[in-house]
């Protein structure tokens, strides 16, 4: 009994974890985008933020993996000046796609959450397509620790967009934009990021 009962659990667990896959390879199918995005990404961008930040250069990265729900993607990201290597910004989170033809062709609605070393915690909401998406905070969707320092981050909007260049490679032009307590809305961050091949491919 106890031998049948092991091998009931290995076969109830394989069996998960090929419907899992399955369901996995069918999702990526259906949302283009997921595809397209899976993997690691590096390149380089211009960061300013007026009056309080001059202009500046910087390396990113940008990792998008896959978790146990075939719909939600995870990533994390991080920056470092060009000049030094010295560390920027990191980040963690996740993107939950919810395919919506009606709401937007080849496309859908897209959740993403991140947190940020300096106490913040963010919610975008907005929508994709099968190159692009654009989010941002909704109802409210930044909530901080109460060590937060001024000037305390209002609202974050990020777009992505996928273009093939003429050898076939793609490129991501990947920019946030930010408000503060202390200035309006305005870009923050624009790089042009290139999928670094993994060892499969």
């Amino acid at each position: 009994q106890v031998i049948f009962s092991r091998f009931s659990f290995r076969l109830v667990r394989s069996i998960l974890f090929l419907m899992a896959a399955f369901s996995e390879r069918i999702m990526v199918q259906a949302i283009p985008l997921m595809g397209e995005l899976h993997g690691r990404w590096v390149g380089e961008g211009i960061g300013e933020y007026k009056p309080s930040v001059a202009p500046f250069r910087y390396n990113q990265e940008i990792v998008f993996e896959t978790t146990n729900r075939p719909h939600v993607w995870q990533f994390r990201a991080e920056s470092r000046k060009q000049e030094t290597n010295a560390g920027l910004h990191s980040e963690t989170g996740f993107l939950r796609f919810f395919p919506d033809p009606g709401l937007v062709p080849h496309g859908g609605r897209l959740e993403l959450t991140a947190t940020h070393p300096f106490g913040l915690c963010e919610i975008d909401e907005g929508t994709y397509d099968a190159d692009s998406f654009d989010v941002w905070t909704r109802y409210q969707g930044l909530i901080r620790t109460t060590t937060a320092k001024s000037p305390l981050v209002t609202e974050i909007r990020r777009k992505m967009e996928l273009k093939v260049l003429l050898d076939g490679r793609v490129e991501m032009t990947y920019v946030v934009e930010m408000a503060t307590d202390r200035s309006d809305t305005q870009t923050h961050y624009r790089s042009v990021l290139q999928k670094i091949p993994s060892a499969r491919e």
